[in-house]
């Protein structure tokens, strides 16, 4: 019993990750699609746009004004420096 839960278990795993791998880029898509016709110049400048790497966290903040922004409170009052 318990070698065919390992077996389903890896299964699923490998059906998972094999799921990945199935999906064109929106370049293959496009040709496989549309054959012989360019891809328009609006569509690759927007798809270049979301490929670039961008920080996705940034490190430096005011925490203060985010919690302002927020209108977080904090044990029943505003945080310090926070205008009343």
């Amino acid at each position: 019993m318990r070698s065919i839960s390992v077996f389903l278990f890896l299964f699923s795993i490998l059906l998972v990750a094999s799921l990945n791998d199935a999906r064109l880029g929106p370049e293959e898509y496009w040709r496989s699609v549309m054959k012989d016709d360019p891809m328009p110049k609006a569509i690759t400048d927007f798809l270049d746009q979301h490929s670039s790497k961008k920080e996705r966290f940034t490190k430096k903040f005011d925490a203060k004004r985010v919690a302002e922004l927020d209108g977080f409170v904090w044990g029943g009052q505003k945080p310090p420096g926070a205008e009343a």
